[in-house]
């Protein structure tokens, strides 16, 4: 059986740097997302750019923090030959509330999107502080500190950079549990419970939709594997010797 090769996608606003944080995954491949030029036509291109920088030679597993699950998700759905594992940090298929689907209040990402949108290097330090945010005063200060380092180029308004992340924004505001819905490979959750972005109350809910994937939760904020990278990569190792962890949510 041919190794797996690891692809690591992260989060909004910040730079694929920040899985420098996890050093079992140092050989991994890191895609930044300023990278998929596709962004600036349709979705199609997007993960058509995604695919073009991802080396297939070996089966892959892409882990994704945030909206890169999203986009890993978006990927193994349309290439599932290639895909022979997927495991999402904090990755919400529909990351704005619906009916009976947990989320952000529409109001709340909307007034998030017009703020990025007029002012988006002060915006972008508050989703910082959001990401960031737990119960644990000390542990968020330094959390916050490293999400500033692993940020992205600080976009002015306006300009290529910005227009990225606002159409990321957008591609983050649609509903993809039909994506999900499509995965044959085994998937593996892991939320945080006190993440400030993704409600902990959705690792239910995508128990009851997705009965055959692993669901687990991690202490902290919606960045909560640079303060975890033990835990988590103990997790991801038990997961991949058996496909099954022993705290799942029920």
């Amino acid at each position: 059986m041919n190794k797996i090769h690891t692809i690591l996608l992260p989060g909004w606003g910040v730079s694929a740097n920040i899985f420098n944080t996890l050093p079992d995954y140092d050989a991994a491949q890191k895609i930044d997302l300023l990278t998929l030029q596709g962004v600036h036509h349709d979705e199609y291109w997007l993960i058509k750019s995604l695919d073009k920088q991802i080396k297939k030679n070996q089966p892959l597993c892409i882990i994704g923090w945030s909206l890169g699950g999203l986009l890993a998700t978006h990927y193994a759905a349309c290439y599932p030959n290639q895909v022979q594992q997927l495991i999402l940090l904090n990755s919400n298929p529909c990351f704005i509330r619906q009916h009976n689907w947990p989320g952000m209040a529409p109001f709340h990402f909307k007034t998030f999107f017009d703020q990025f949108n007029a002012e988006p290097r002060r915006t972008l330090k508050r989703f910082h502080n959001l990401c960031a945010k737990q119960d644990q005063s000390n542990k968020q200060k330094t959390i916050y500190h490293q999400l500033l380092r692993y940020q992205t180029i600080i976009p002015i308004q306006h300009s290529t950079e910005h227009q990225h992340w606002m159409r990321l924004l957008n591609y983050l505001s649609e509903d993809r549990r039909h994506l999900l819905d499509s995965i044959q490979c085994p998937v593996l959750h892991i939320l945080s419970q006190q993440d400030h972005l993704v409600p902990f109350q959705v690792a239910q809910t995508l128990q009851t939709r997705y009965p055959t994937h692993q669901i687990t939760a991690c202490p902290g904020s919606h960045a909560f594997f640079l303060d975890n990278k033990t835990l988590v990569s103990t997790i991801i190792q038990k997961w991949n010797t058996n496909k099954k962890i022993e705290h799942l949510i029920t």
